[in-house]
């Protein structure tokens, strides 16, 4: 009986205390690659430099020849939604128009360390700004 509490103990110890030890060692030593977290950002000086670069970026990521954006456009917020107009011959009802839709394409822009970076939801597409000057967004 002395030996199995003996060993009962043993078993104990070692799954409670040397175990975790081992593993946090293991966790310790092995090389974890760190990364900027992104950072939901808004611009905060536009300009015409600025602007250019963001209307080329969201048309290409649309693949449409022109945007037009408000002229606040990520600078209150770091959402921007774009809805692509779609033409309709005479013949089309207002019942297809309204089932014909896309979804709209909602753009994030975040800071990655230093960098303005816009990014396609739902994709992993991502473009930096470099004509850009953007802030974290203030979380009240």
């Amino acid at each position: 009986m002395k030996r199995k509490l003996t060993t009962l103990f043993f078993v104990s110890f070692c799954i409670s205390v040397i175990y975790p030890a081992i593993v946090l060692t293991a966790c310790n030593s092995t090389s974890i690659k760190i990364t900027t977290q992104d950072v939901p950002a808004r611009i905060i000086a536009v300009n015409k430099s600025s602007r250019t670069e963001l209307q080329r970026i969201v048309s290409t990521a649309l693949n449409i020849p022109s945007v037009l954006l408000a002229n606040d456009a990520l600078t209150k917020t770091n959402i921007l939604i774009i809805e692509q107009k779609r033409r309709f011959g005479l013949n089309t009802n207002k019942h297809q128009a309204i089932n014909e839709r896309e979804k709209p394409s909602v753009f994030r822009l975040v800071k990655e360390g230093a960098r303005c970076v816009l990014t396609l939801q739902g994709t992993d597409k991502r473009w930096v700004l470099k004509n850009t000057k953007c802030k974290p967004v203030n979380h009240l």
